[in-house]
């Protein structure tokens, strides 16, 4: 079955080719969105249905399952050997940075633009960005959302990165082969995505992209995501999407065909909106496969332009948005043809995206890195400043290639070590013997505004903490100084931590929690009023956050974090919340900690 497997130094040019390509459909897409009638940052002032809503809902059923798709495939190749922890901060380098200055630098221009009535100008409108939730309030992630949804993913799959690279998981893809590879065999993964949204649409029915309550969506681009990385590499069921191609374009043009015919009726015949959701489903992935196929047949082929494109797809989507946001505004109220405003729209916007990254994201590291770059190479031989060259390589740093050797080396003596390892150890476990872990406790101190009013969240939480840099475990807290809120809450950690050997370094975290809360009219009597009264309203809560922490001693260190609660789930028609109706915005909001880690050493 190994054998079967592309090696991860053969670079999949159609990979690249398919990226940017669906990259430029999403800038498509949103040109689109000025134009029909969904809601969005700037409207023209004719709205049309007809084609083209058709059209965009063809393209939202399968672009971005197949970019999951592609960004899955494009993981494998990328991951080689490394650690889970080195992935998770390869994935924090390459999706948090670029996330975190996109929020703080992109995204409130889009949001100021749509609410440009309600202030003075772009600075004025910065001290307002964390006053409530998008759309009624002002902090969102918009377009970011996947690179959100992306790191998520790394977070899930990470543990389990062992397993997915095992000669065990191999072999039992190499029992599904024989189907996988006959006509329509690739359809099996409709089941596991059918079945994801069977039971996950229940309880979260609408794709919101806000994290807190998508997880139906999430697990379904998780499936497209694990596609990518587990079939794409396996020549045979890639040579199976190429070979069957058209079978699959002539599935997805049937569903297609299906969906049209019911559209009318959903919303009005609940048989009928059973049919376009399983028809919907069903497209997305025999059209996935089908690109695939196609793309694989015809782009899989090298080109100057492909390795520029390639390099600046991923600033170009960064920065699409907002630039069609700031074009789009003035171009909408112009008196003109529509299609000359497509036309000036796309020409404006296109010439803006290329300027910003040719001028100030391309020649600065500082940029680059914020937009998801790998740093410029400097040296008193490269006064341009530009990447690492073979030339390069083979020249100053013909180093590099000894060190690449031994590590080569070093791989295949632990491969074979590990097939020797199969035939004398019966028990496999998940992670191998040179791994280590270590028992986190952390207890912390949370200052949050709630309603206008300061309080202090006293809690924490404990895990365990993998090769120093990836840790999963459980966290909890409660309000206790909240003059009218009472709240706490309990859930699942995972933190990465980078350069932890370092006395100064960062660490980021997501915390998904399970809370109850119950707000007074009048301020509590005492520290505990009313505490123990477990009536109260329940929610759902995610606080992504950052953390600076300091080694204090071996074993010991300090932490200083910011983070942004994102509530959901509270009625504020609830009986229990009495008097002043407490409401999901009013639970959000921005944190502030501080606490200790302690650490102590397990087996290794």
């Amino acid at each position: 079955m190994a054998n079967d497997f592309q090696t991860r130094t053969e670079r999949q040019y159609y990979i690249d080719w398919l990226r940017i390509l669906l990259i430029i459909s999403v800038y498509l897409f949103h040109v689109g969105m000025i134009f029909n009638k969904w809601g969005w940052h700037v409207k023209n002032d004719v709205m049309y249905g007809g084609l083209l809503s058709q059209v965009m809902i063809f393209l939202h059923n399968w672009r971005m399952p197949l970019l999951f798709m592609i960004s899955g495939a494009g993981t494998w190749y990328a991951l080689k050997n490394i650690s889970a922890g080195r992935y998770l901060l390869e994935r924090s380098r390459r999706l948090l940075v670029p996330l975190a200055a996109g929020i703080f630098i992109l995204v409130p221009v889009q949001v100021y633009i749509e609410k440009i009535d309600q202030y003075s100008s772009l600075l004025s409108y910065y001290p307002h960005m964390f006053e409530g939730i998008y759309p009624e309030g002002n902090f969102s992630w918009h377009h970011l959302w996947f690179i959100a949804y992306l790191f998520v993913i790394a977070l899930i799959i990470s543990p389990f990165l062992n397993i997915l690279r095992s000669s065990r998981f191999m072999a039992m893809v190499g029992n599904l082969e024989q189907i996988l590879t006959r006509p329509f065999g690739l359809n099996l993964v409709i089941v596991p995505l059918f079945i994801s949204q069977l039971i996950l649409r229940n309880y979260f029915e609408q794709e919101t992209h806000a994290l807190v309550n998508d997880w139906a969506t999430i697990t379904y681009y998780l499936i497209f995501f694990l596609s990518g990385f587990i079939l794409l590499p396996v020549r045979s069921i890639a040579g199976a999407m190429t070979r069957y191609r058209r079978l699959y374009l002539a599935e997805t043009a049937v569903m297609m065909a299906v969906m049209l015919l019911v559209q009318g009726q959903v919303n009005a015949v609940r048989a009928a909106e059973v049919v376009y959701d399983v028809a919907a489903i069903v497209m997305s992935w025999t059209c996935a496969v089908a690109v695939t196929g196609y793309g694989r047949k015809y782009l899989d082929r090298n080109s100057s332009f492909r390795k520029t494109a390639n390099e600046a797809i991923y600033p170009f989507y960064l920065l699409h948005q907002p630039a069609l946001v700031i074009t789009g505004y003035f171009v909408v109220k112009l008196n003109i043809p529509v299609l000359l405003k497509v036309v000036l729209i796309m020409a404006s916007s296109l010439t803006l995206i290329v300027s910003v990254y040719w001028f100030l994201v391309r020649p600065f590291n500082v940029t680059r890195v914020l937009f998801g770059m790998k740093p410029q190479f400097k040296s008193p031989t490269n006064k341009l400043k530009v990447m690492k060259t073979n030339e390069i390589k083979n020249g100053k740093y013909s180093s590099s290639k000894t060190a690449c050797a031994v590590m080569l080396s070093l791989i295949l003596a632990s491969v074979s070590l590990s097939a020797r390892a199969q035939e004398t150890m019966p028990e496999r476990t998940l992670f191998g013997p040179d791994v280590s872990y270590t028992s986190i406790w952390a207890p912390e101190v949370r200052i949050s505004s709630i309603q206008g009013k300061t309080g202090a969240t006293v809690g924490g939480y404990t895990g365990v903490m993998i090769n120093h840099t990836f840790m999963l475990g459980l966290a909890g807290g409660v309000n206790l100084t909240h003059p009218t809120v009472n709240y706490g809450y309990f859930g699942g950690i995972a933190q990465a931590v980078a350069y932890p050997s370092r006395m100064v370094h960062v660490s980021a975290q997501l915390v998904v929690a399970y809370g109850s809360t119950k707000d007074y009219e009048n301020p509590k009597s005492s520290l505990f009023d009313n505490f123990w009264n477990i009536s109260g309203e329940r929610f759902m809560m995610t606080e992504p956050g950052v953390n600076l922490e300091v080694n204090l001693s071996k074993g010991i260190a300090f932490v200083a974090g910011a983070s942004y609660r994102f509530v959901n789930g509270i009625d504020p028609d609830n009986e229990y919340v009495e008097n002043t109706h407490l409401t999901s915005q009013e639970m959000s909001g921005a944190s502030f900690s501080i606490g200790l880690k302690i650490s102590r050493a397990g087996k290794k």
